[in-house]
């Protein structure tokens, strides 16, 4: 969770100005905020946001000095599908933009549309390291397709098309 409390009688756009200050050369805070999506919160205490918005606020606070790398530890948890997919393109416009991006997300369509490496770690070790499309051979691997048909199972394998 984010350590927000100093500022939790602060309005949310005056806590982004307030940290933009710190760098020689932020990004326009006012833009930040609607890219977080915060804009109709911009006047809101952050005492008073929801969990969502203040892991928005992180982000804000995260991105206005324009950092080269960015850690992002699952960033989306516990936002709405629209606010994901609307959190996805922030991702892709600071990548744009040059931000290398280390994510972590137990959301596999969400490395599948983000990531251009994928690691699978497991009890602090790396088991897979690879492009999304190709993690664990699904690239090349027939695709099995189940169902039933007048109460009996039905299974066929279709191969690999190879997009």
């Amino acid at each position: 969770t984010s350590d927000l409390q100093p500022y939790a009688s602060t309005l949310v756009a005056a806590v982004v100005r307030h940290c933009a200050a710190c760098y020689p050369a932020p990004r326009d805070p006012d833009k930040v905020i609607d890219a977080v999506g915060l804009t109709e919160k911009a006047g809101t205490l952050t005492r008073q946001l929801s969990g969502g918005q203040r892991r928005r606020l992180d982000v804000a606070l995260g991105i206005i000095g324009g950092p080269e790398l960015l850690f992002l530890d699952e960033p989306t948890t516990g936002f709405d599908p629209e606010a994901r997919r609307a959190f996805w393109e922030l991702i892709r416009g600071l990548r744009k933009d040059g931000t290398t991006i280390l994510l972590t997300t137990h959301y596999l369509d969400e490395a599948e549309n983000l990531a251009d490496r994928v690691a699978v770690i497991r009890d602090g070790r790396v088991l897979a390291l690879d492009t999304p499309k190709n993690l664990g051979g699904r690239a090349a691997a027939d695709a099995i397709v189940r169902w039933m048909e007048n109460g009996a199972h039905r299974e066929t394998a279709r191969p690999h098309s190879g997009r």
